[in-house]
């Protein structure tokens, strides 16, 4: 008779020396699912010796799925992924190895019941051998994160988005900041920024979030610092990941000094993403992210007001390029297609300086997108789903108690033109003049504008 009481299921994996490989044992108490899946399609291709409990059954998979029709109640299910040098080599971003180190992204060697029930959170013990450390994105239930056996609590995001977990020979910061638990794992190649340098850095990317939100908007985040030999002395690639918990990936050139790091535009701009809901539509993820990118480096004080506004300037003129005639909307849903990213990320930062300065006008400066921005956080920011754009702006036109948001978005989608940013720039009392900006400080706009840019105090940077 088949057990009548809730799936769970508990992870057991282990890492081989020099974390060359991790084995796990997939248990479950009550009934048993119909199926595993992969995380992704291709990792299937990366498990070996998928067998039930003991050996003797093989188990292989089907369109995609791993069938448990064989599995009895009490059986688990094991198997094992390289994670040497071989696999390494054609693993790209999913996994590679940088000297005694490993960055494997956990899609690449978990699997997860077709039919798991809604906020299902097993637990997954890791044990190390001597000399491994681990870094992963998951909430600590029990033991320590540095010890040779530790158990976190997973959820359904780590089977739905992009998460990294590092072992092997690691350099680990963790610390306390805004509020946040801090983690930041570099992988095992020398850089040219000393371990008090790179803190600076990351500390200083989330204090602009801090700064936007009243702290860091997440309680734990993992940041991981991979060595690259590119990128011009500064960060040369980066990524928000919500998969098990918050990450921020970067790609950091390997001579980057710590003079060159705070204030660059990759970290600020990942550490905010996880101020807001995860969103399906690219023109309002990375929109209005890009626009606080801007906004917030100069609030940092890491430049005056007047360059805050050149530089915003420059970047909507970068965004007028692109599109090949669509319409915003149609541009962002194909962004990938088209290859518009400039027109997306700053088409979508273009709706949101616009809603900023209505917002900051129409209210006598009571009320700017910063608060519609803190609204999302405490509404959705912790959703274990991707929101569509259109629901996360009804959801602020009722928080305004007017169309504000969804008509202004309406009318930037459905245009071909870029926004006309002069107009706007001249509700703040701003000109743009040959290389520079020119500031009316007479103008009715004036307050608005510097609630908006203007650099504040040290003492106002930290709540």
């Amino acid at each position: 008779m088949p057990d009548a009481r809730p799936m769970t299921w508990r992870y057991d994996a282990e890492l081989g020396e020099a974390a060359g490989s991790i084995s796990v044992r997939m248990c479950f108490d009550g009934a048993t699912p119909t199926a595993l899946r992969p995380i992704v399609g291709e990792a299937l291709e990366h498990i070996e010796d998928l067998t039930i409990d003991g050996g003797s059954t093989a188990l292989s998979s089907d369109a995609g799925l791993v069938s448990l029709a064989a599995l009895r109640p009490g059986e688990c299910v094991r198997w094992r992924v390289d994670l040497g040098e071989g696999a390494a080599r054609n693993g790209g971003r999913a996994l590679s190895r940088i000297g005694d180190s490993v960055l494997v992204r956990q899609s690449r060697w978990l699997l997860w019941p077709t039919d798991a029930p809604k906020g299902a959170r097993p637990e997954l013990t890791l044990r190390t051998p001597p000399g491994v450390r681990a870094s992963v994105p998951w909430p600590l239930v029990r033991g320590t994160r540095d010890g040779a056996e530790a158990t976190y609590a997973l959820d359904v995001t780590v089977a739905r988005w992009l998460g990294y977990n590092a072992f092997g020979r690691l350099d680990i910061d963790r610390f306390e900041h805004q509020g946040a638990q801090i983690e930041i794992v570099r992988l095992d190649q020398p850089i040219a920024c000393d371990a008090a340098g790179v803190r600076r850095w990351i500390t200083d990317a989330a204090d602009g979030a801090a700064m936007l939100y009243g702290r860091y908007p997440r309680d734990q985040l993992q940041v991981v610092v991979v060595p690259v030999d590119e990128g011009d002395g500064a960060t040369y690639f980066g990524a928000a990941a919500r998969g098990g918990g918050a990450g921020v990936y970067l790609l950091l050139d390997d001579d980057a000094t710590a003079d060159r790091l705070p204030g660059g535009w990759t970290t600020v701009h990942e550490f905010l993403h996880h101020g807001m809901p995860f969103v399906k539509d690219a023109w309002m993820s990375e929109g209005f992210v890009s626009y606080y990118t801007e906004v917030m480096r100069t609030r940092q004080g890491h430049r005056d007001e007047a360059t805050g506004w050149l530089e915003l300037w420059d970047a909507f003129e970068r965004g007028r390029s692109g599109g090949r005639g669509l319409t915003l909307q149609q541009t962002s849903d194909d962004m990938h297609g088209t290859f518009a990213y400039q027109r997306v990320y700053w088409g979508g930062a273009a709706i949101a300086f616009d809603l900023d300065v209505q917002l900051r006008l129409d209210s006598g400066g009571k009320l700017g997108l910063d608060d519609a921005m803190k609204h999302l956080r405490a509404c959705c920011g912790d959703a274990t789903f991707q929101y569509d754009a259109q629901v996360l702006l009804e959801i602020l036109d009722r928080w305004y108690g007017q169309p504000l948001f969804t008509s202004t978005a309406r009318r930037h989608l459905a245009s071909r033109e870029f926004a006309d940013i002069t107009a706007i720039y001249g509700r703040l009392g701003l000109a743009h003049r040959g290389d520079a900006i020119a500031i009316d400080p007479s103008s009715p706009g004036a307050a608005a504008r510097a609630a908006i840019m203007a650099p504040r105090p040290a003492a106002a940077r930290t709540p």
